[in-house]
C-alpha cells in the first residue's frame, strides 16, 4: 500500500511539474524523424573513428563494430534513470541502459549515418524490455549534436587534407614537399 502511494505522488509530481517545464523542442528535422546525417567523405573507416570518439567523450561503451554498424551502451542515471524506470520497467529490474545504434551506407562520394536510440531493462527472471526512444526530443538532440560535431570535425579534416594536396609549398616558411613517384 506505501509503495503504491509513494508511486502515485511521483507520477503526480512528474504531471504537475512538466506542465511547467518548457517543452524540448528538437534541434533538426530529418526524413526519418531519427538523428541521421550525410557526411561528405568516403572514407567508412574516418568517419567510424569520429563517432567512436564522441561517444566515448560522452562516457558510451562501444559493444559492437561491424562493416556498417555501431553499437554502445550507457547506464542511465540520476533523475533521468528513475522516470526511465517508471516507463519500462519497476525496481526490481537491473537499471535502464540507454542503446544507441548507428548503421551506416555510402551514398555515392558521402556516407549517411543514422541512429536508433532506445532503453533496455531486465527483470531478476531473464525478461529484456525494451523502449524505443525515436520521439524523446532530448535525447535526439544530444545524438544529432554529436554527429554534427562528427561531421564538422571529418569535413574540416578533409578540406585540410585537399588544400595541403593542392598548395604549393611557401618558400618563405623554409618548408618544401618533395613528390616521390613510383
Amino acid at each position: 500500500m506505501k509503495k503504491q502511494i509513494l508511486i502515485a505522488v511521483a507520477l503526480t509530481s512528474f504531471i504537475f511539474l512538466s506542465g511547467c517545464a518548457t517543452p524540448v523542442q528538437r534541434i533538426a528535422q530529418t526524413p526519418s524523424g531519427r538523428p541521421e546525417m550525410l557526411i561528405n567523405s568516403n572514407d567508412a573507416d574516418l568517419v567510424k573513428t569520429s563517432i567512436i570518439n564522441e561517444m566515448q567523450s560522452s562516457n558510451y561503451f562501444l559493444q559492437n563494430d561491424s562493416q556498417y554498424r555501431l553499437v554502445f551502451t550507457k547506464q542511465i542515471e540520476g533523475s533521468r534513470a528513475f522516470w526511465a524506470q517508471m516507463l519500462i520497467g519497476s525496481q526490481y529490474r537491473t537499471p535502464p541502459t540507454q542503446v544507441v545504434v548507428f548503421n551506416f551506407t555510402k551514398q555515392g562520394e558521402n556516407i549517411k549515418v543514422m541512429g536508433y536510440i532506445s532503453m533496455t531493462t531486465q527483470s531478476a527472471f531473464g525478461q529484456v524490455r525494451n523502449a524505443d526512444m525515436k520521439d524523446d526530443n532530448a535525447w535526439f538532440n544530444e545524438q544529432y549534436s554529436m554527429l554534427q560535431r562528427a561531421k564538422d570535425t571529418i569535413e574540416k579534416d578533409n578540406k585540410s587534407v585537399a588544400v595541403s594536396q593542392n598548395k604549393p609549398a611557401n618558400k618563405e616558411s623554409g618548408v618544401y614537399s618533395i613528390e616521390v613517384r613510383p
